[in-house]
């Protein structure tokens, strides 16, 4: 593993914990709770690789990825984690499965192919669009 990729891991994981903390005051819950932020990153996180300009920008900083590098350093450090939540030695035990999908309506466009090709390397999902929304 690169000194590059172990300090994205790290990096993403600290925004991944500052996102969870902002975004767990944001619902002021004030008895029991669950939410996942890391869900939300992720799925928050393919929308920002199909996005440029300002909506990238807005999407960078309310997932807190101002200090990585670039969106492939972050995607490699998602992909890293990804396959390490999948991975766990003792599946008897727990285990994690993060399935990751997006799509576009009927008629509403096509993805790029380099963004539904970034969705399957980084994020093992699919980008696809639906032959109907019933």
């Amino acid at each position: 593993m690169s000194s590059v990729l172990v300090n994205n891991e790290a990096g993403y994981a600290a925004a991944v914990n500052a996102f969870a903390d902002a975004l767990w005051v944001s619902q002021n819950i004030t008895g029991n709770g669950f939410i996942s932020p890391l869900s939300i990153n992720l799925a928050m996180l393919l929308t920002a690789n199909g996005t440029a300009n300002t909506t990238l920008q807005e999407i960078v900083t309310s997932l807190r990825l101002e200090g990585l590098q670039n969106m492939e350093n972050v995607n490699i450090a998602a992909e890293s984690l990804i396959r390490k939540l999948n991975s766990l030695a003792d599946r008897s035990a727990s285990f994690v499965r993060i399935a990751n999908s997006i799509w576009i309506a009927p008629g509403a466009g096509n993805f790029k192919p380099d963004y539904a090709q970034r969705v399957a390397s980084r994020f093992s999902g699919i980008a696809e669009q639906l032959t109907s929304i019933d």
